[in-house]
């Protein structure tokens, strides 16, 4: 059962898998251009049995470019370029610093025939629809807010196959996507390059002590899951109080065959008892290799030891572990944090 459990996790952190393909609109929600209130709050849509409370388009919007600002500050890759953020294809776009019109469509994803530990969500597509190069992006909002874990141009959303290309325009205009999304709202937003000056407060929305709670579990899952490790690094990125999934990296420096992976991306479960999701349970590790390192759909891939070590330490040097809500050097058991490098190393028992 645990093995099936976290085949069903990896498939729907990796795929975003939850019956999006055939969704099922839930018969409690509640949901219309009319916005409702409750506790002085306006939100588009509602289903109270999951404690989905969708905002109004100003308040999703603000929350999108907070996502957004802290997206960025949050990036664990020290090379501007190598991190896919929002902020990075803006910026690409030539649309920083100027108003550019967003518009917001919903429905909601009800994932309640899936393993317990998944839950139901809005998905959230986001278009730009007055940009010719950007198309749409597809959010997940649950009970706790929103998700970091996002797609771009990514059609298995929808019940229909479309072109990866497809400009915004012309998917508003498909009459398939008007049936399967409402429309929450259009505004305007202005992302500006003076990002180290915003307040990124979507990190700042759990419950106090919860994310502590959560830290250290993840610590305490790391020491368990690599017990016997002889040299590697685990780096975990920062994560949303929407977030059911933690992302990161594990770089394998102990290379000793030709078929040894050097860089594992991370794909765990923040886990919660109840289908509110509101008390937390326990983190449920996973990863998965990097087919970059794989062979797969290179027939002429053949890599030495050496190339692999080499491979493995540039994996290693191009994270800044300060960045990282939690990092640690793992050498013969022995676990090293990373957080604070003046310390280092600080050795502690596993």
């Amino acid at each position: 059962m645990k093995v099936y459990k976290l085949l069903v996790i990896f498939v729907c952190i990796l795929c975003t898998s939850c019956n999006m393909n055939n969704p099922k609109e839930s018969s409690s929600t509640t949901q219309n251009t009319n916005v409702t209130t409750k506790e002085d709050t306006a939100y588009f849509a509602k289903n109270e049995k999951y404690a989905l409370y969708l905002p109004d388009t100003e308040k999703l919007a603000q929350e999108i470019q907070e996502f957004i600002y802290w997206e960025k500050n949050t990036a664990i890759e020290r090379d501007e370029k190598e991190q896919c953020t929002i902020f990075r294809t803006l910026k690409e776009e030539k649309c920083l610093d100027k108003e550019i019109q967003m518009h917001f469509y919903m429905r909601e994803c009800d994932v309640s025939e899936m393993d317990e530990g998944v839950h139901n969500f809005y998905n959230i597509i986001v278009t730009f629809p007055q940009l010719e190069n950007l198309s749409f992006y597809s959010f997940e909002y649950n009970a706790r807010g929103l998700s970091s874990d996002y797609d771009y141009g990514y059609g298995a959303w929808f019940d229909e196959d479309i072109d990866m290309d497809i400009s915004a325009a012309k998917l508003e205009k498909e009459k398939w996507f008007q049936k399967q999304y409402s429309l929450v709202g259009e505004t305007k937003m202005t992302i500006s390059s003076e990002t180290s000056t915003q307040l990124c407060t979507l990190e700042n929305r759990f419950k106090n002590g919860e994310k502590d709670k959560i830290i250290a579990d993840i610590k305490k899952t790391i020491q368990k899951e690599y017990k016997d490790a002889k040299n590697l690094v685990v780096y975990v990125r920062d994560f949303l109080p929407g977030d059911e999934g933690l992302q990161g990296k594990v770089v394998d420096l102990n290379m000793t065959g030709k078929y040894d992976m050097p860089l594992y991306w991370i794909y765990s479960l923040i886990q919660y008892s109840d289908e509110k999701m509101e008390n937390f349970d326990s983190v449920i590790w996973g990863t998965h290799y990097s087919t970059a390192y794989s062979g797969a759909g290179q027939p002429d891939y053949n890599p030495t030891v050496k190339e692999l070590k080499k491979a493995a330490r540039q994996e290693r040097d191009a994270v800044d572990a300060s960045k990282c809500i939690y990092a640690c050097h793992i050498e013969n058991g022995n676990l090293y944090s990373l957080m604070d490098e003046e310390a280092f190393p600080e050795k502690i028992e596993l």
